[in-house]
């Protein structure tokens, strides 16, 4: 190890330097090279980030915009939104003496595939009198795609809660007219205190182009007469074209017809005993003589 030393200390610097071993400056070199090398791997690390956020960003919002046009597609299938009211009179009327003597409201909607509603209210549901509220639908133009899934989900949902709202009896009927059948099951409802006796009703007429629905209530404690309600519809008359050509043909076809009304109650058709099972005390017992 002298050795070395004393011979690496015998040659001379250019020597040295060209080496290596005693180079001016050379761990400050060193080190700021390695420095460089580390601000190097930050900065593309921090684009790399950058680069990750900004594609994050891009796929959200992309992701948002899609979710805002499928849902701008189903609200435009449903249109619930574009659901309005219609500044005319309905179409439609009752021909009967006493409700001609009640007071009357009509409101009249449309709009999407809910199609075109015509309300009349005869009586208000709080008085004691009589009151019938009857709704003239008719169907859209147009349904088509999403519209008629909806329409039909509608439908679905209606037809359930008509088939399960009695909560007064069980009794039902079927009342036929001139236009065809209606279904009306016994209800009631309750304003400002009151309990009154109702009939719900619902066409089952043979076209889905326009059907009637409905609540007819007789004065309070009354209990409602289905073949009353049955006259009552059959007394509907057109004051003025139906929005749906098909709608129209059907029931001024069956306007021309002879007034026919009529209820039947629905009778029970399945066995609704209870049949319970005998004890085992009354169980025949096998015999060894059986054959």
């Amino acid at each position: 190890m002298p050795e070395f030393a004393s011979r690496s200390a015998s040659l001379p610097k250019s020597r040295l330097a060209i080496a290596g071993i005693d180079k001016p400056g050379h761990d400050e070199e060193r080190i700021g090279h390695s420095e460089g090398r580390y601000d190097n791997v930050v900065s593309v690390a921090r684009n790399a980030a950058t680069l990750i956020r900004f594609a994050f960003y891009t796929a959200g919002l992309l992701a948002f915009g899609l979710i805002s046009y499928s849902i701008s597609n189903v609200f435009g299938a449903v249109s619930f939104y574009s659901v309005k009211t219609v500044d005319e009179v309905p179409s439609f009327r009752l021909v009967d003496g006493e409700l001609a003597r009640l007071p009357m409201q009509t409101k009249v909607t449309g709009g999407g595939s809910i199609g075109r509603i015509e309300t009349r209210h005869y009586g208000q549901p709080h008085d004691r009198n009589t009151n019938l509220t009857v709704t003239l639908t008719i169907s859209p133009k147009v349904e088509t795609g999403m519209s008629s899934m909806f329409a039909e989900v509608r439908n679905s949902v209606a037809s359930a809660a008509f088939a399960s709202m009695s909560t007064y009896g069980s009794m039902r009927h079927d009342l036929e007219t001139r236009f065809g059948p209606v279904h009306a099951a016994e209800t009631r409802i309750t304003a400002d205190g009151l309990i009154k006796p109702c009939l719900a009703f619902k066409s089952r007429f043979a076209t889905e182009a326009v059907r009637l629905e409905g609540t007819y209530c007789e004065a309070t404690g009354a209990k409602p007469s289905p073949h009353r309600l049955a006259c009552i519809l059959d007394g509907l008359v057109l004051d003025a074209r139906l929005a749906s050509t098909q709608a129209d043909a059907f029931l001024r076809g069956r306007m021309a017809q002879r007034p026919y009304c009529t209820s039947t109650p629905v009778s029970q058709t399945m066995d609704t005993q209870y049949n319970s099972v005998s004890p085992p005390s009354r169980w025949s017992a096998p015999s060894a003589n059986r054959r």
